[in-house]
C-alpha cells in the first residue's frame, strides 16, 4: 500500500500543506463530556467558516485509553466514508463512546468478581463485541493513505515501558486489528484483563496494558508520532524522512483532557446512587476523599495529617489521579514550550471524573445524562465569554473563551 506523505495531506479546506493538524484526546471518563463539547464546537466552527468543518480540519488523531478507541473509531469512519460530515462523525463518536459506558454498569457477574478479586470486574468479551461492530476486521494497514492516520498509546508490562501503534509506522504495526490495538489501549488493571497479542512482530505475547499508566496526555508520544508521518514514505524517500526532524515546525497540536473537580459531598443530588456503589465498597468513599489537611474541620483543633503506607493505600486512587494528572502537567509544560501558544493547546475542562465513574458503574444513564449537563454548561459559558471578550480586555473574565480564541486564530 502506499502512503501519502505528510507534504500531501489535505485538510477541509481542499487545500493542500505542509502542516499536521494533531486532535488527542486523553484517557478515563472525560471523552463523555469533552466529546459532546466537541460537537458544539463544530457547529460553533460551521458557522463562523462557511460550513466546513472543526473536527475533519485535524488530519491525525491520537488518544490512550477511552482516547485510544475515540481515535481509532475516528480514523475508521473517515477512511470508510471521508466525505462524512463532522456533526455526523462526532454524533457516531457519541454513540459509540456511550456504548462503551453503558458497558461497565455492574451486574451480578461483575459484582461478584468486584467482591472476589481474583480476577478483573469485567471480561475482555464485552468490550471486544462492542469494538468489532465498530471495526470489524479492519487492519491498522488499512488506514495507510488516509488523510486521517492514527496514534495510540498502550503500556507494555512486559518490557516496562510505553509503547505505541501508528497506522503510519505499517511495517511493525500493520498487522495488529483495530479491535485488538483498542483492547489493549484500554486494558485497565482490576476493570480489564491484560492484552496479549500473538501478530505483533515486536510484541509478541507481552501483555500490553492501558497507556494511560504510561502517559494519559500522549503529548510526547504525538509530537513523535508526527515524525513518523513526515518520515514513513513507502518508497523510502530519504529527503522526506529527513524532514521529520523538523516535524515540531509543523505540527499543531490540540491536547483535550481534564482537569478532576472534587468529590461530590453529601447533599449532592445523586448522593442515592452513590450509596449502592458504597453499599457494594463500604471503603471507597476513603478513596475519593483523600486530603492531608491538618486542621480538624469539626473543632479546627490542630492534628497530624495520615501519612502512613495504610493512608496512601487507603486513598489510592486519589494517589494515582494526582500522579496522572501531574504527569499530564508536566507534559503540557514541555509541549508549550516547544511548539509555543500558536502551535499548541491544552484544553482541560473541569470535569467530576470520578463521580462520572461511579455514576457509570451503577447508573450510566444518569452519568450520560450528568456529562450532557457539564458539557452545556461548559460550552455556553465559553460562547458568552467569548462574545464579551471582544467587547475589551476587562469586561469579563476569559479563562473559557480561550479555546474558541485559539481555534478561530490558529485552527485553520
Amino acid at each position: 500500500m502506499m502512503n501519502a506523505s505528510a507534504s500531501q495531506v489535505s485538510n477541509d479546506t481542499g487545500q493542500e500543506n505542509n502542516e499536521v493538524k494533531v486532535i488527542s484526546f486523553d484517557g478515563g471518563p472525560s471523552p463523555m463530556v469533552t466529546l459532546r463539547i466537541l460537537y458544539k464546537i463544530e457547529q460553533w466552527y460551521a458557522d463562523k467558516n462557511e460550513g466546513r468543518s472543526f473536527i475533519k480540519t485535524a488530519n491525525m488523531f491520537a488518544g490512550t485509553s477511552d482516547g485510544a478507541l475515540i481515535s481509532l473509531f475516528m480514523a475508521n469512519a473517515l477512511k470508510k466514508d471521508k466525505d462524512l460530515s463532522g456533526l455526523k462523525l462526532l454524533e457516531q463518536c457519541i454513540e459509540f463512546n456511550d456504548k462503551l459506558v453503558r458497558m461497565f454498569k455492574l451486574d451480578d457477574t461483575a459484582r461478584m468478581r468486584l467482591l472476589l478479586g481474583k480476577e478483573s470486574i469485567f471480561e475482555r468479551e464485552v468490550l471486544e463485541d462492542i469494538l468489532k461492530d465498530a471495526f470489524e476486521d479492519t487492519l491498522m494497514e488499512d488506514l495507510v493513505g488516509s488523510d486521517w492516520p492514527v496514534l495510540v498509546g498502550a503500556f507494555d508490562a512486559t518490557a516496562w515501558e510505553m509503547t505505541t501503534f501508528h497506522s503510519d509506522n505499517w511495517r511493525v504495526d500493520g498487522n495488529m486489528k483495530l479491535v485488538d490495538v483498542g483492547l489493549a489501549a484500554s486494558a485497565f488493571p482490576i476493570m480489564l484483563p491484560p492484552f496479549k497479542s500473538p501478530d505483533h512482530p515486536q510484541l509478541k505475547n507481552h501483555l500490553i496494558l492501558d497507556g494511560v499508566l504510561a502517559s494519559n496526555s500522549m503529548i510526547p508520544a504525538t509530537i513523535r508520532g508526527v515524525g513518523l508521518r513526515f518520515a514513513s514514505n513507502p518508497q523510502g524517500d530519504s529527503a522526506e524522512a529527513n524532514r521529520s526532524s523538523n516535524a515540531s515546525d509543523r505540527i499543531k497540536l490540540l491536547s483535550i483532557g481534564s482537569t478532576s473537580t472534587r468529590f461530590p459531598n453529601e447533599n449532592d443530588k445523586d448522593i442515592s446512587t452513590l450509596k449502592i456503589i458504597l453499599f457494594l465498597l463500604p471503603y471507597l468513599h476513603r478513596l475519593f476523599k483523600f486530603n492531608l489537611d491538618i486542621n480538624n474541620q469539626a473543632d479546627s483543633t490542630p492534628r497530624s495529617p495520615k501519612t502512613g503506607w495504610r493512608a496512601w493505600f487507603e486513598n489510592l486512587f486519589s494517589v494515582l489521579n494526582a500522579i496522572i494528572e501531574g504527569g499530564s502537567q508536566l507534559d503540557d509544560g514541555v509541549a508549550t514550550h516547544t511548539l509555543g501558544p500558536k502551535r499548541y493547546f491544552r484544553f482541560k475542562p473541569e470535569v467530576p471524573n470520578f463521580r462520572l465513574v461511579l455514576l457509570s458503574l451503577a447508573d450510566p444513564e444518569k452519568a450520560l445524562l450528568a456529562a450532557e449537563n457539564c458539557a452545556d454548561e461548559f460550552f455556553n459559558k465559553s460562547n458568552e465569554e467569548y462574545e464579551n471578550s471582544k467587547q475589551g480586555p476587562d469586561s469579563t473574565q476569559r479563562e473559557h473563551a480561550e479555546l474558541l480564541r485559539w481555534i478561530e486564530e490558529n485552527w485553520k
